[in-house]
Order: structure tokens, then C-alpha cells, then sequence
């Protein structure tokens, strides 16, 4: 189950990290890789992140963007991503996927990652995301979830479960 942050304290938690990022951390996440991944989290959350860019790129995962808006603009996730000018897969190539082990926004509660409506940057949590590691439909699962919110869906309008479970009925 994947829960939300709520905006105001995921927005100073955000300003917060990317403030005390170096760039020569920055750097580290990026060497000629097509996804930005913290590379402390190994190559199964980057394997996640790319199986997500390929399978929103077509039918019938790509649908999925069809099935939500854009808290900003009321445009489905799809129409505001073909404004952009990119694809499914160059948008979350453009995101970065940041450890977040310091943040726990729901003590006590299980959170593997979580970002803002817009942002570029989806923030990971270690030990829940390493606990299912070894669950590649789950972690791409997840992956999708966060892309979604990255596009302008808001937090939990629909539930967190309800968007999870329309990611898992069209992406696999």
C-alpha cells in the first residue's frame, strides 16, 4: 500500500534535500544513463524505472494515462504529456529517483517512495523499497504510481490503492 506525503511538509522535505544536495552527488546519479537512478539502490530500481519508461510508451499501460487528470489543469495525464512535446518514456527519463532513507513521512507506516503532483523528482524510500526488490512487477508497479503523480495527479484523489490497482490492471 502506498501512502502520500502531505504537500505542505513534502514541499519543505523537498527543498530541504535539494538544498543540501552537492552537485558532485547529482552528478554521481546521472553518467550517460537514459534513467536517473540513486545508484546506491542497485540495478533492480533502475531495471524498475526503465521497464516503466517502455511499458507507458504502449498500449495497454499507456491507456492508464488516459484514466487520470491533471489536478492543475484538468487535462487527462495524456494530454498534458503530449503538450509537452515528449513521450512517456522521455518523460520519466527526465525524472530523478533519489534515496529519501532520512525521510519518514508516515511514522510507522510502510512508504516506498513518494514525490509531489509535477515534480522531477521521486523520492525512494530504502528500506521498504529494498524489502521488495525482488518483486520486479511491483517495484515497476510502484515506479508507474509516482510517474503518474511526476504528470499532475494529484495525492490521493483517487486513493493511493485505486491508483496503484488501475496501474496494475493496465500495465500488467
Amino acid at each position: 500500500m502506498l501512502h502520500r506525503c502531505p504537500s505542505a511538509l513534502l514541499a519543505t522535505l523537498a527543498a530541504a534535500l535539494l538544498v543540501a544536495s552537492s552537485s558532485r552527488e547529482a552528478a554521481a546519479l546521472e553518467p550517460g544513463a537514459a534513467v536517473r537512478v540513486d545508484p546506491s539502490f542497485g540495478p533492480r530500481v533502475a531495471e524498475a524505472v526503465a521497464d516503466a519508461a517502455r511499458r507507458l510508451d504502449a498500449p495497454p499501460c499507456a491507456i492508464v494515462l488516459s484514466d487520470f487528470q491533471d489536478s492543475q489543469t484538468g487535462l487527462t495525464l495524456a494530454e498534458s504529456l503530449a503538450a509537452t512535446g515528449r513521450t512517456a518514456s522521455e518523460h520519466v527519463e527526465s525524472l530523478w529517483f533519489r534515496g529519501a532513507s532520512r525521510l519518514r513521512p508516515f511514522a510507522g507506516r510502510r512508504v516506498f517512495a513518494f514525490t509531489m503532483p509535477a515534480s522531477t523528482v521521486v523520492y525512494l524510500c530504502r528500506e521498504d523499497l529494498l524489502r521488495i526488490q525482488n518483486q520486479p512487477r511491483l517495484l515497476t508497479a510502484i515506479v508507474l504510481h509516482e510517474v503518474l503523480h511526476t504528470l499532475g495527479l494529484r495525492d490521493d484523489h483517487p486513493s493511493s490503492v485505486a491508483i496503484t490497482e488501475r496501474v496494475l490492471e493496465r500495465c500488467f
